[in-house]
């Protein structure tokens, strides 16, 4: 018995008849309920809506981008990503205001302000190309000097909650859209809409990208059916 031909883990990705079975519809869907099972025996949060953005990604791969738009934004709706609402709160509180969040549902206004911010700075880059040569560092620039005139400019308690508000949340997209702004200058750009759906994305919805940004998605992506 070759006990150097043992492994731990069957190489089924290496196997010509289970990548050929892999890629029919009976096969993708063995793949999605043995997977979906692992999520539900290790507690995964929301492992069902999991599932289905999987299933989604497995039986239509060519709609992949517009697919992961959808599912990061309905996960955030619903799963448990933290926009620090509790320090929000406190500063709502302290400035008298009466609005309390407790769910990205409930403070949505705030996280689309925040897109729409991001949006503007994807805009601007690609509109003044030449004059901007270096977006991120502008983007850096003009995060700390918000967060200088809140910390320092005689404002109203009503707008310094507000803006260290929106800088709490636009702080979790800061680095997803420095990604983006270099993305936007690539050969073959994605489009601009779609790099939403790689900010706070299902899989990992942290303030560090994972992995770094649309660009690198595109350069990993499986480009045929046998590679998926």
């Amino acid at each position: 018995m070759n006990l150097s031909s043992l492994t731990l883990v069957p190489q089924l990705d290496r196997s010509p008849r289970w990548v050929t079975f892999a890629q029919t519809l009976p096969g993708k869907l063995t793949m999605l309920a043995a997977f979906a099972g692992m999520l539900f025996l290790h507690d995964v949060v929301l492992w069902w809506l999991i599932s289905l953005y999987l299933t989604a990604f497995s039986l239509w791969p060519q709609h992949r981008w517009q697919i992961l738009l959808a599912a990061t934004w309905s996960y955030l709706l619903v799963g448990p990503t933290d926009f620090n609402w509790d320090r929000i709160n406190a500063l709502f509180r302290g400035a008298g205001i009466t609005w309390q969040i407790n769910s990205t549902s409930e403070g949505l206004p705030l996280v689309l302000a925040a897109i729409l911010f991001a949006a503007l700075c994807l805009w601007l880059t690609v509109r003044f190309s030449r004059q901007l040569r270096r977006p991120v560092l502008a983007l850096i620039c003009v995060f700390l000097g918000l967060m200088m005139c809140a910390s320092y400019a005689p404002l109203p308690p009503v707008v310094r909650a507000l803006l260290w508000a929106f800088l709490a949340v636009f702080g979790q997209y800061f680095w997803f859209v420095c990604y983006s702004l270099k993305e936007c200058r690539a050969q073959a750009p994605l489009p601009r809409p779609l790099h939403f759906g790689t900010y706070l994305p299902f899989w990992e919805p942290s303030s560090i990208p994972y992995p770094k940004g649309a660009g690198y998605l595109k350069k990993i992506a499986a480009k045929t059916a046998e590679e998926f």
